[in-house]
């Protein structure tokens, strides 16, 4: 993208997962990730408590239903940047062989119940909007995510958020 001299301000990737074939390597599946190559602008200094820092997930509930759901989950905040790791909470590291022994198919099969994405976040009042730029699921790559109604008190965040068409609410306990 250029504009007035400015140069390029997207840095482009593509990743490819191939297959081997018994002549050479097939290509079968692309994604194309464009993300910006500049950091995003530092937020402005303010008297509210500073979101960086790492945080885990200490309950959340689906607000149609009122049900508390059980996960795990990390969500830690640096600058213009984020990440996030969720996994299911009765998950087990597994015993039975060497990781290294496990085929690619076990390797994604033990990934099935693990979440993550890290990307860039903005502040924006009551909401923070989350910009994937590398998912360990493609399809969620890009696709912003916002976190409404957020509220920071020194070492709780609590935030409405809504993942695959229910909207929970999550609070989050500092670590230290």
């Amino acid at each position: 993208c250029l504009s007035r001299g400015l140069g390029d301000v997207y840095k482009r990737q593509a990743s490819f997962l191939l297959r081997r074939e018994r002549v050479g390597w097939r290509i079968i599946h692309v994604d194309l990730n464009v993300r910006p190559t500049a950091m995003a602008p530092m937020p402005a200094p303010s008297e509210s408590p500073a979101l960086e820092g790492a945080w885990l997930l200490e309950s959340a509930k689906d607000l149609k239903t009122g049900r508390a759901l059980q996960q795990g989950a990390m969500l830690l905040f640096i600058r213009s940047r984020f990440a996030l790791v969720a996994v299911a909470p009765d998950r087990r590291v597994p015993r039975e062989k060497k990781l290294s022994d496990y085929s690619k198919r076990e390797l994604l099969e033990l990934l099935r119940d693990v979440e993550s994405s890290v990307g860039e976040y903005r502040r924006d009042g009551d909401r923070i909007h989350l910009i994937p730029i590398f998912s360990l699921f493609p399809e969620m790559t890009g696709e912003p995510q916002t976190f409404e109604n957020v509220r920071l008190e020194r070492d709780r965040l609590s935030v409405e958020w809504e993942v695959r068409g229910r909207r929970l609410l999550a609070v989050w306990r500092r670590m230290e």
